[in-house]
């Protein structure tokens, strides 16, 4: 009986850490008038889940979170800027393909081909910039490259994006108290693999 009290006591106190990361992301993003707070709090959030996976589960949510979002605010935000201009483009194609509405053209392949490669390239942006210690523009560079070299695992997040995605259709409420602390949390934990992998290729 007190294993099985002393295991729901650590699922608990895990559920509680999801939701109060989501809910420190959701302030943060606020505090920052959503459109300079977001990356600022995305980031941290991928940051503590980082961390919870590789060295310390039981650090200080909310210093850690106020400490890296101090940090990552300029570096964040002009990580920002390059990412709503390739969004941007997504936006315009998208807009573009709407146009052919009822109709199919050859144009509409590449627009969807890079509208998919978008999607991709924002699930390494934020874990590779927590990961690294580079410049915005080798950030953009190491997302891309990573994201070439790792099939297996995109496919792994897609997979898994996919099945929280009907689950939160399901029981909308998941997302509004975990989501992006749920969403960090499988892109990361996939990706670290492919970042150890990295590490040991370096090394040999």
């Amino acid at each position: 009986m007190n294993l099985f009290a002393s295991r729901l006591y650590t699922i608990m106190e895990w559920v509680m850490k999801y939701a109060y990361l989501h809910l420190l992301w959701v302030v943060f993003t606020l505090l920052g008038l959503v459109i300079t707070g977001f990356y600022p709090a995305t980031l941290s959030v991928y940051s503590i889940v980082r961390k919870w996976f590789t060295s310390n589960p039981d650090i200080p949510i909310f210093s850690t979170f106020w400490t890296t979002y101090k940090t990552y605010f300029k570096k964040g935000n002009i990580l920002g800027i390059g990412a709503n201009l390739i969004l941007s483009l997504a936006v315009l194609n998208i807009i573009f393909i709407q146009s052919y509405q009822g109709t199919f053209s050859l144009i509409q392949i590449p627009l969807l081909a890079y509208l998919f490669l978008v999607c991709l390239f924002f699930i390494y942006l934020f874990p590779v910039a927590v990961h690294y210690e580079l410049s915005v523009t080798r950030i953009f560079k190491q997302s891309s490259l990573i994201l070439l070299i790792s099939p297996i695992h995109t496919l792994l997040i897609i997979v898994s994006f996919i099945s929280i995605y009907f689950i939160f259709v399901q029981i909308p409420a998941l997302f509004f108290i975990f989501g992006i602390s749920i969403i960090a949390s499988i892109s990361t934990w996939i990706i670290k693999h492919r970042f150890e992998i990295i590490q040991s290729f370096k090394k040999s």
